[in-house]
């Protein structure tokens, strides 16, 4: 949809300056993903061949951790952050994000795509243009999932069932394999929030 916005005679010039900064940071985050899986592979790689040659077992390991911990804070890379989804308006948004800060967290919105698209959909059509976008990159962050993942929804209306989160995320966390749970908070009015059994 970008590169659509992009070709489109109709798009102004923000709104291609806009959808070539998605483009570009989608391509560049699929880059570093690959770049940087790659680099952990050819790491561990030589590790179990050195280990293989020398007898060492322990140097599979070492280098492993070496090459995940390249910042030299190995206790980030320990820790597995949670996706947060969310559907129901800005209170429930706000909710959401709150928790994942607390939480070593993260919604879509916190994402550097999620920014991009917020910006974005300022200046285009929700249905026929920023729509198709946000489904994109929703399904691809429900993709990303692992472990646990919370969800917070409105107490006052629930869920739209032709909400990204009822059409898109929810089937596709259903059918990810590395999703063990799907924790449900409710928000109320007062922004309060209820987690539920």
């Amino acid at each position: 949809m970008a590169l659509t916005i992009v070709q489109s005679d109709r798009a102004t010039a923000q709104q291609k300056t806009l959808a070539w900064g998605y483009i570009t940071l989608e391509g560049g985050a699929h880059a570093a993903l690959l770049v940087g899986t790659g680099i952990l592979a050819w790491e561990g790689t030589a590790a179990a061949i050195g280990a293989l040659s020398t007898g060492e077992g322990t140097a599979v390991a070492s280098t492993t951790a070496t090459a995940a911990c390249a910042d030299g804070d190995c206790a980030n890379e320990a820790k597995i952050v949670t996706h947060g989804f969310w559907s129901g308006g800005e209170i429930v948004k706000n909710a959401a994000q709150q928790w994942a800060l607390e939480n070593n967290g993260i919604t879509l919105e916190m994402t550097d795509i999620g920014k991009q698209l917020e910006q974005i959909s300022q200046v285009l059509d929700w249905f026929t243009e920023a729509r198709p976008l946000w489904i994109q990159a929703s399904r691809n962050f429900a993709l990303e999932a692992s472990g646990e993942v919370h969800v917070f929804q409105v107490a006052e209306r629930g869920v739209s069932l032709q909400s990204i989160w009822a059409t898109i995320e929810y089937p596709t966390l259903l059918t990810n394999p590395r999703v063990t749970a799907i924790i449900y908070h409710v928000v109320m009015p007062d922004g309060n929030v209820i987690t539920l059994p």
